[in-house]
């Protein structure tokens, strides 16, 4: 991995891959799909297994509730595994970043800079891995990277020119 290009994906650009029907999920597809079509590594940090699988969830819930009124049994279980479908598919194509006090320490230290303990363990993970490039669609987490950060648009350009120029 240490020759490859690494790519921190961010969690709202995985729920946007997942959830159809948000703005991004064409986007983040097709950059999650280049990603592993140019055996770039895709990296995320850790947390962001526990946070895709309870949006998912509870997006695919309530659209059962708006559909059918009520979520049944069989319902539920529907909803439990497509949630897991996500997190089997994020292990698949990428790597999650773990953390330990060391990326607290790193996470208190930016908020002088940044107050959001959530995005500043995004950083921290980021940091750890030592990854070219943190995606994200939080704009405030961009202005404030310690590493270069694109939004998922911007990636997926800066990816299409690197494979114009490697062919």
């Amino acid at each position: 991995m240490d020759n490859q290009l690494k790519v921190l994906i961010d969690t709202n650009v995985w729920i946007d891959k997942y959830l159809m029907d948000r703005k991004l999920s064409g986007v983040s597809k097709s950059l999650l799909t280049l990603c592993i079509d140019d055996d770039i590594a895709v990296l995320y940090p850790l947390r962001s297994l526990h946070d895709v699988f309870w949006q998912v969830a509870r997006d695919v819930e309530r659209w059962v509730r708006q559909s059918y009124g009520d979520v049944s049994e069989q319902w539920a279980h529907v909803v439990n595994e497509r949630a897991w479908d996500c997190i089997n598919n994020m292990m698949e194509v990428g790597t999650p970043v773990g953390a330990d006090g060391s990326d607290v320490w790193v996470a208190q230290h930016l908020r002088e800079i940044h107050p959001d303990f959530e995005d500043n363990m995004v950083l921290a993970a980021a940091e750890r891995a030592q990854v070219d490039y943190l995606v994200t669609s939080d704009t405030k987490l961009i202005q404030k990277a310690t590493v270069a950060a694109l939004t998922p648009q911007d990636m997926l350009v800066v990816l299409k020119i690197r494979r114009a120029r490697h062919s």
